[in-house]
């Protein structure tokens, strides 16, 4: 495989913890989700690869689907 950022060959799988947020979902009661997962890491230029493991991406669209909701209400509440 190689880095389609700089086409080097000198790739890299680490394992790795990250937290995703949401920018527009920023709230005490939504913290993030926590993934662990492989990290495809290029060690010329940095560009890094990871898949979002099943469960974590369920989490994932629910807490989209509830900022979704949340704007809805938002712009019911200031259009009236």
């Amino acid at each position: 495989m190689i880095c389609q950022n700089c086409s080097s060959i000198a790739l890299e799988e680490l394992s790795s913890e990250m937290m995703l947020h949401s920018i527009a979902v920023q709230r005490l009661n939504n913290p993030g989700i926590l993934i662990s997962t492989k990290t495809l890491v290029c060690l010329e230029c940095g560009f890094s690869y990871f898949t979002t493991p099943e469960n974590e991406l369920v989490l994932l669209r629910e807490m989209l689907s509830e900022k979704a909701v949340s704007s809805e209400k938002s712009f019911r509440t200031t259009a009236a």
